[in-house]
């Protein structure tokens, strides 16, 4: 009897061997399961950010072809103690535009100075649902804020009625920043919204956001204890970035095609009126 239980057991190095065949194993796994994690995120953030097109192709049909406002013009806004500290109506504070979303209007929470209701009242307290998953700051730090999920393209916008391009950047952002449906030429092709932290985002200045050689590669996604990165686009998904198109669909795109290596940003993704 001892004879064959001594036959049946294992030696130190057979055991030996199966725990290198297991950690090979784990090894090998760990990068693919990591991967699929990752796209699962990706993925997330697409579904995001198509419930804000559907959300904007609703508006439009009942604003007889408008678009949801990136932000309106600068002095409009009638009721500032109800909108915030703001003296225009960006597109996170859009009434209509959040009833669609099954966002509350107003806030739940109203943090302003005598009681009023404060701009971080608008931009926090959004669901997960609705943020990017990978957005850090997003998600941990900034209690759901939605300008660090997501910011919406402004490039040649307020310059309508303005064909000569003369205004100043400045001046085009206090036109506001709106667009009919009708107007966007190519809208497969024509960026609405992108991950990124800020609510809005340029593509042509001189500090452009989209450069990821001077904003994300050196940034990052980060935001704690008051370390500010600057507004810029958030390349989170494998050095891509989620793009939201005007005609409500969503695709990964490279960072070197939202942004080229040859040190220009992509006109044909970037500028929502033609002409420019």
């Amino acid at each position: 009897m001892n004879r064959q239980t001594r036959q049946q057991g294992f030696t130190l190095v057979e055991l030996l061997v199966v725990i290198g065949i297991i950690a090979i194993l784990i090894a090998i796994l760990l990068p693919t399961l990591s991967n699929a994690r990752r796209q699962a995120k990706t993925v997330q953030c697409a579904s995001s950010l198509r419930q804000f097109g559907i959300a904007n192709n609703m508006y439009a049909s009942e604003q007889k072809g408008w678009c949801v406002p990136i932000k309106t013009a600068a002095g409009t806004n009638g009721n500032p103690s109800f909108y915030g500290t703001l003296t225009y109506i960006p597109w996170y504070m859009n009434t209509v535009m959040r009833k669609h979303l099954m966002m509350p209007v107003p806030p739940i929470t109203q943090t302003g100075a005598a009681g009023a209701y404060s701009t971080n009242d608008w931009v926090e307290n959004w669901p997960k649902g609705l943020l990017c998953p990978e957005g850090i700051v997003s998600q941990e730090l900034k209690k759901g804020t939605i300008t660090h999920s997501y910011g919406w393209n402004r490039v040649t916008l307020g310059y309508i009625g303005d064909q000569a391009h003369t205004r100043t950047l400045s001046q085009a952002f206090n036109a506001g920043l709106y667009v009919k449906l009708s107007q966007v030429k190519n809208s497969a092709e024509k960026m609405q919204a992108v991950d990124g932290n800020w609510f809005y985002l340029d593509g042509p200045t001189a500090n452009t956001p989209a450069d990821w050689r001077t904003k994300w590669n050196i940034y990052g996604d980060r935001e704690p204890n008051g370390s500010n990165p600057p507004i810029m686009v958030e390349y989170r998904h494998k050095q891509g970035a989620n793009v939201l198109f005007y005609d409500g669909h969503v695709t990964w795109m490279d960072k070197r095609d939202i942004f080229t290596q040859d040190e220009q940003f992509n006109t044909k993704l970037w500028n929502i009126l033609p002409g420019f």
